[in-house]
């Protein structure tokens, strides 16, 4: 993209849902990743996503942006700083497809049904089920799990 635009880029701000930002070092604040190829941009970038209430997280050059994309480990998880560095480490580019491609059927089967239209909530607890970070389940979630059992991902929710 940066080739066709001719300018550089830093791809931050994708891979989250609409959420509110918070204090940092508030306990659960949620981290953003940014990708860039020049380091200088890229921490304009960082100051800026830190000042909207979130943690900067540095991803990589934008090659290594992959993990910001839908199926990805990053992509609408809604991760803390230190969930990220796991997520960097489990990230398995072969599996996006597959991934996206369960997320968009699970979010397709709830929309138009004003009882079951997926929140942001939802769309944050299927994503995290289908990530494991090293064996552990990621915890979060408060919530009843049945809206997503026929997917076969129930196991990975703390609910």
């Amino acid at each position: 993209m940066a080739d066709l635009l001719n300018r550089p880029l830093v791809k931050a701000w994708n891979a989250i849902g609409a959420r509110k930002g918070s204090a940092a070092g508030s306990p659960g604040r949620i981290a953003i990743p940014v990708a860039g190829n020049i380091e200088e941009h890229k921490k304009v970038i960082m100051g800026f996503v830190n000042e909207t209430g979130f943690d900067a997280f540095d991803e990589g050059t934008l090659k290594e942006s992959w993990r910001q994309q839908p199926g990805a480990p990053f992509y609408c998880t809604d991760l803390s700083y230190d969930e990220m560095r796991s997520a960097l480490a489990s990230a398995e580019k072969v599996r996006l497809t597959a991934r996206r491609d369960i997320a968009v059927q699970a979010v397709q089967e709830r929309m138009g049904d004003k009882r079951t239209n997926p929140d942001a909530d939802y769309i944050v607890r299927l994503h995290r089920a289908l990530f494991t970070y090293s064996g552990k389940r990621i915890t979060g979630s408060s919530k009843d799990c049945s809206d997503i059992s026929r997917f076969s991902i129930k196991p990975f929710f703390n609910c």
